[in-house]
């Protein structure tokens, strides 16, 4: 866990330095079970500098549907534990607005170029 973190910390260090803008990133803490072999959520965000975003609870049956190759969010409910917290992170993700480097092809197109 902690090796863990200390990469992330230099992933945001990186993320920082070429200009992605916090705004644009999340801190995700994954597989979390609240025992004692996790750190806890705040110590994260401390050793990053920013708070965690979200908090996917560990759940055994996520790590039998990766080996038989059927995600398990396809059957996970929506309402509580690591359904509800995927569709957390979802809804997070979908209203970041996309990053606009230029006009799109078609509008490049329409004005002649």
């Amino acid at each position: 866990v902690v090796p863990t973190v200390l990469g992330a910390a230099r992933l945001v260090t990186l993320l920082d330095g070429i200009g992605v803008r916090p705004d644009r990133q999340r801190v995700v803490v994954n597989r979390y079970t609240g025992g004692s072999d996790n750190l806890p959520p705040g110590d994260v965000g401390r050793r990053l500098g920013r708070a965690v975003d979200h908090v996917v609870p560990f759940h055994r049956r996520v790590a039998v549907a990766a080996n038989i190759g059927r995600p398990y969010v396809l059957d996970a409910a929506r309402w509580w534990g690591f359904g509800r917290a995927v569709r957390r992170l979802v809804d997070d993700v979908e209203g970041v607005p996309a990053r606009v480097t230029g006009a799109a092809p078609r509008e490049k197109e329409a004005a002649g170029g």
